[in-house]
């Protein structure tokens, strides 16, 4: 099992277990989660959905836990 976090101290690590529950409760191989409700600044904001629309534009990549929004 590999679990990986961004070092931005911005994912909380307290909810390793209740992924893990839910990945073993469903025989899952993969399961992935993303902050909602949050209170990024204006520039952060800005050059995480620029970033996002690049991704999307030259790899068509959409996937909602690629990156920050």
């Amino acid at each position: 099992m590999f679990i990986t976090m961004d070092g931005d101290g911005h994912n909380d690590p307290a909810d390793i277990p209740n992924l893990i529950a839910h990945l073993e409760a469903k025989n899952l191989d993969v399961v992935a989660g993303w902050r909602v409700d949050r209170q990024d600044t204006f520039g952060r904001s800005f050059v995480s959905r620029g970033a996002n629309l690049l991704r999307k534009i030259f790899l068509n990549h959409t996937f909602t836990t690629a990156a920050a929004r």
